[in-house]
């Protein structure tokens, strides 16, 4: 049987159908996933960084809310201090001192 060139096929002569696709998909996947990784890792950067401005103008805003709002106070203890001066004719100090129980909110 084995003079005639016909011998039977061993196992590791037979090829199978599945193994080529998924040996040439295999690196695909692999481009796929360190792109999108790639592209996850940007984008986080982008997040992070927009949150941190987001932050920064917040903060920022406030701070101005809070300046203009001492500068109004300033304003009005300054003209109260002027009045007082002009009409009363008494010295006093244009930034009033806290009482000890204030609460700013």
């Amino acid at each position: 049987m084995c003079g005639d060139g016909k011998h039977k096929k061993s196992n590791f002569d037979t090829e199978i159908p599945h193994a080529r696709k998924r040996s040439t998909l295999l690196p695909a996947f692999i481009v796929i996933f360190y792109l999108l990784t790639g592209l996850s890792r940007k984008l986080n950067h982008v997040l992070y960084t927009l949150r941190n401005t987001l932050l920064h103008i917040d903060s920022f805003s406030i701070n101005i809310s809070i300046n203009a709002r001492n500068e109004s106070v300033r304003t009005v203890l300054k003209k109260h201090s002027e009045f007082l001066e002009r009409y009363m004719g008494q010295k006093v100090a244009a930034v009033a001192p806290r009482p000890v129980n204030f609460d700013s909110s």
